[in-house]
């Protein structure tokens, strides 16, 4: 008979011990999300809803800009070999154009 009563004390007092532990879990949860996910004041005056209304024309004209793709490799000289290439510096113009400083330095 002692026995039957000292196990539904243990396990009275692990229910009781796990309520009150999820009861401070949850609390502490609410209360995180309260203090952490507010926006201040000047901020929320700031925001403001996206007008929903565009302007035809104008997304026609981003619609109708010049496509460029762009190029991710070098084209080759005429040695072949990679430690030339790294030997010669390589420039740019205006225009993009990738220019060998030799190059220049001749003309």
């Amino acid at each position: 008979m002692k026995k039957k009563n000292r196990i539904q004390k243990d396990i009275l007092y692990l229910a009781i011990s796990s309520a009150v532990l999820t009861i401070a879990w949850v609390s502490f949860n609410i209360f995180h999300t309260i203090a952490t996910s507010t926006i201040e004041p000047d901020l929320q005056i700031q925001i403001e809803p996206i007008d929903p209304s565009f302007d035809i024309n104008e997304i026609q004209k981003i619609k109708s800009r010049q496509q460029i793709e762009p190029i991710f490799t070098l084209q080759q000289s005429e040695s072949s070999s990679p430690s030339a290439s790294l030997q010669t510096p390589i420039t740019g113009n205006q225009s993009g154009e990738l220019i060998r400083v030799e190059s220049l330095e001749g003309e």
